[in-house]
C-alpha cells in the first residue's frame, strides 16, 4: 500500500465533514502531529464502498458523518510513544483528555497503541451530526477523552447519549465497520486486508 492507493474522503464523498484533530492544536498533545501536512482524511480506495455506504445510511436518517481522524502515519504513532515517556507539562490538556491517568498509562489502558489500525489505513474516528443544523449529537463525551465515559456501552452516560451512540454504531455496523469498545468514535474494517503499517505523510 502507498499514497497512490488512498483517496480523500471529502473529495469522494462531498457531504463528509472534516475536522482532523491531529492536523491542528485541538488534541491531547496540544499541537499538530508529525506527518499531518494537510487536513485530508485519507482512506484506501479499495475500502471506499464501506464509507460510501455509511454516508448514505447516515444521510437517509438525517445525519452527516464528521471525521476526526482516518489514515495516521506511523511517525505520528511513534510520537505518541515518545510523548508518553515525557514529564507532564500541560495540566490543562491532561484534565481535558486523560484526567484519571498518567501519560504512560494510556498505552496499558488501551487508549493508545504502538501499532494502530489507523496506520494500516483501515480505521476511522468519527461522529454524526444533524444534516440540517450540522450540530453534533451529544455522545456523552468528546473525541479522545480517555476515560471510562468514552467506553461505547458506558453506564455513566444518559439514555439519550446511549441512543446517539447506538445510532452511530448501527450505521457503521451496517456499512461493515466494527467498533472498538473503549472508544465510541473508533471504527475499523476487520480483519485488516493487509498487515502493513504505513508512514507516508498526509499531503
Amino acid at each position: 500500500m502507498r499514497r497512490s492507493d488512498f483517496i480523500s474522503l471529502k473529495d469522494e464523498v462531498p457531504e463528509t465533514i472534516i475536522e482532523l484533530a491531529y492536523a491542528g492544536t485541538h488534541n491531547f498533545v496540544g499541537h499538530r502531529l508529525p506527518g499531518y501536512e494537510k487536513e485530508l482524511a485519507l482512506f484506501p480506495k479499495i475500502l471506499l464502498p464501506h464509507f460510501e455506504n455509511a454516508s448514505t445510511l447516515a444521510f437517509k436518517r438525517g445525519f452527516r458523518l464528521k471525521i476526526f481522524d482516518a489514515y495516521r502515519p506511523q511517525k505520528a504513532v511513534d510520537f505518541f510513544i515518545e510523548w508518553s515517556q515525557q514529564q507532564e507539562d500541560r495540566e490543562d490538556l491532561k484534565q481535558l483528555y486523560y484526567p484519571k491517568f498518567s501519560r504512560s498509562e494510556l498505552f496499558n489502558e488501551g487508549y493508545l497503541a504502538a501499532r494502530s489500525s489507523h496506520s494500516r489505513g483501515t480505521a476511522i474516528d468519527l461522529t454524526i451530526v444533524e444534516a440540517s443544523s450540522l450540530n453534533d449529537l451529544d455522545m456523552g463525551g468528546h473525541f479522545d477523552l480517555f476515560d471510562e465515559t468514552s467506553h461505547t456501552h458506558s453506564e455513566l452516560i444518559s439514555l439519550a447519549q446511549k441512543s446517539a451512540r447506538e445510532e452511530l454504531g448501527s450505521i457503521m455496523r451496517e456499512a461493515g465497520f466494527i467498533n472498538y469498545s473503549k472508544e465510541w468514535w473508533h471504527f475499523s474494517i476487520r480483519p485488516a486486508p493487509w498487515d502493513q503499517y504505513l508512514n507516508f505523510d498526509i499531503a
